[in-house]
């Protein structure tokens, strides 16, 4: 069996009035968040208002199977998702960029 190649995806996450960019590797787009989870979730204290709930129930977003990126419709390659917690949402867009 063949592994699947690592692609490269920047996420730029606007979240109670800060933007945040990261890039993280994943086989896939809905992986992807849940990559950026475990990456914002070392780096939180730099990130205004985020902490371990949050943290948390960005894991159960992420996990929840009705809450998939959504393909902008006429560009290749760009998604868009929303995630809701307590302390306020998480507007995310999503760029691969590097070309399967």
């Amino acid at each position: 069996m063949r592994e699947k190649k690592l692609l490269n995806f920047t996420f730029i996450v606007n979240f109670r009035g800060g933007t945040y960019c990261s890039q993280v590797q994943a086989t896939e787009v809905n992986r992807s968040t849940l990559e950026w989870i475990k990456q914002i979730e070392k780096v939180k204290d730099q990130i205004k208002y985020l902490g371990d709930k949050i943290i948390e129930e960005l894991k159960k977003e992420a996990m929840n199977e009705d809450n998939n990126v959504t393909p902008l419709s006429g560009l290749k390659n760009i998604w868009f998702t929303l995630y809701s917690t307590k302390q306020g949402s998480f507007f995310i867009n999503i760029v691969q960029t590097d070309i399967p």
